[in-house]
């Protein structure tokens, strides 16, 4: 799924920011300077996929040559 940032803006010019297809902490990411552009977070709500983690599969090859 890939990542998505909905925007509301209320009539007082509130901003409501939703991150949608991130897992973990990484939405937090996505945000940091869209916040920091807007201006002060005055409430966070974490979601479910907040707590989700995200797997990560590492591999790695080592070919020898033979002398």
């Amino acid at each position: 799924m890939k990542r998505e940032l909905h925007f509301t803006i209320d009539a007082e010019g509130n901003v409501t920011l939703k991150v949608v297809g991130s897992a973990g902490s990484r939405c937090l990411t996505d945000t940091e300077a869209m916040e920091r552009a807007i201006g002060e977070v005055s409430e966070r709500q974490l979601t479910g996929d907040f707590y989700r983690s995200i797997n990560v599969i590492s591999r790695n090859e080592i070919k020898t040559r033979e002398c």
